[in-house]
């Protein structure tokens, strides 16, 4: 029901703003923050929009001051965003450095994969070509914060499958503590052992559960969720993350591999040729 006040209040904007009442900003302001998802999702309408707000509105000052109230609102969201998204940052790049990629001059920004333009079904209208400068900086607005979704997605999604590559290890190692200890007759050091996993299992769950709440609403495309989410690399991270294989997420192959490469570069089309098979489409971008 929400979208579809949303959608009212852009339809009555676009096809009547002399007579659109410029209170009822407040109202889509809240409901789009209420739905960044859909804010998202509906941006160059919204950007429409904007733009012929700021050049009707231009020599009205009340309707200009309610035109940039609601602009200052999505304006405060994505100050709020970046901050939460600086100290994301900071924390994952002690949690999962292995994802993050060096760009030369010393920072360390997340890799993150972006399916091609025909992928993304994306039908919306273009962008006006506008040089207004209120929907110039708008339209930054909506960019900065579709960016910064796409980035702290990515950064939770890889951190909640490494706890759950722990939760399934720790599970893997109880059943076989399990089946062993009904084959011996002292059980006591068995029993230490299942008890300090069955700890493990418990704390990684907890954490699991935490992060868990905050991908819940990831405002982010379907198809750029599916692209970050492929199993092919769950088993990657899976003999990395446990069996210390090395995976190299950027390149999409074993560090092992590489090296090989390096050494053997008539093998290089051959093996480029096997790694396509398992989906390599898409690039990794770094942000």
């Amino acid at each position: 029901m929400e979208n579809q006040d949303i959608d009212n209040i852009l339809d009555n904007i676009w096809e009547d703003i002399d007579h659109f009442d410029t209170e009822n900003l407040k109202t889509l302001s809240n409901l789009l923050l209420n739905n960044v998802g859909y804010m998202l999702k509906r941006s160059i309408y919204i950007s429409h929009c904007v733009d012929k707000m700021s050049i009707s509105y231009s020599n009205t000052a009340r309707k200009f001051i309610h035109l940039m109230n609601f602009i200052d609102s999505i304006k405060k969201f994505e100050k709020d965003l970046s901050l939460k998204t600086k100290n994301l940052k900071e924390f994952m790049l002690k949690e999962i450095p292995e994802y993050f990629c060096d760009d030369y001059e010393g920072n360390y920004e997340i890799c993150i994969l972006e399916p091609i333009n025909r992928q993304t079904h994306n039908f919306q209208d273009d962008e006006p070509e506008s040089v207004d400068e209120v929907y110039l900086k708008f339209i930054d607005l909506l960019h900065s914060i579709r960016h910064m979704n796409k980035i702290n997605y990515v950064s939770i999604s890889r951190y909640l499958d490494k706890i759950t590559n722990k939760m399934n290890y720790s599970k893997s190692l109880l059943l076989k503590y399990e089946l062993v200890r009904h084959k011996k007759l002292s059980t006591k050091f068995l029993d230490i052992l299942i008890n300090e996993e069955f700890l493990n299992y418990i704390k990684n769950q907890e954490i699991f559960k935490k992060w868990a709440k905050e991908i819940k609403n990831p405002n982010v495309d379907w198809c750029f969720m599916s692209y970050n989410n492929r199993p092919f690399d769950y088993i990657n991270m899976y003999m990395r993350d446990i069996h210390g294989i090395a995976f190299h997420f950027t390149e999409r192959l074993p560090v092992s591999v590489l090296e090989y490469m390096k050494q053997h570069p008539e093998h290089k089309a051959a093996i480029n040729k096997g790694r396509s098979i398992f989906g390599n489409g898409g690039h990794y971008e770094k942000y």
